[in-house]
């Protein structure tokens, strides 16, 4: 059996196939069977003041939008790094749709005391559901498709 990134790759390549919410939460969920996936409703829930936020894309995605008070950091040393300064008591990573966000926080998992969650769904789910997305303060209506073919999975009229 191919490895999922290889298979997520291979999808993104063939325009006659639609991404779906449902399988790509499953084959993420089966490809990280360890990482706790915290739904949009429960990070909502979440004392946000004591909740580390990063955005796992590259710099480029995340200059378009990001969520409320995310950093951005793309390796998993500089996550903890940087996690391990602060005060906050929870970690959560997000991405485009939790694949790269789930595989990092696999990684920083045993790197940590405090839990480490993925956001499920990530940022795309997150704007999707109507819930604001930020250019710094500045809210925008705009997020960085990754590519054409995960872009599907953004409702248009927040295609970057």
């Amino acid at each position: 059996m191919f490895p999922l990134h290889i298979i997520l790759m291979l999808l993104s390549t063939c325009q006659l196939i639609e991404p779906d919410w449902v399988e790509i939460k499953a084959k993420i969920r089966k490809a990280f069977p360890k990482v706790q996936q915290l739904s949009i409703d429960a990070f909502q829930k979440k004392h946000l003041d004591k909740v580390f936020i990063v955005d796992v894309r590259e710099p480029e995605e995340y200059k378009v939008s990001h969520l409320k008070d995310a950093i951005n950091l793309i390796a998993a040393n500089e996550i903890v790094s940087e996690f391990k300064k602060s005060e906050k008591k929870t970690l959560v990573l997000y991405c485009s749709v939790g694949y790269r966000s789930s595989k990092l926080a696999q990684e920083i998992q045993s790197k940590v005391k405090y839990p480490v969650y993925n956001l499920e769904g990530s940022i795309f789910e997150w704007v999707n559901a109507g819930l604001p997305v930020y250019q710094g303060k500045k809210t925008v209506d705009k997020v960085h498709p990754y590519n054409a073919f995960w872009g599907k999975l953004l409702k248009k009229k927040f295609r970057e």
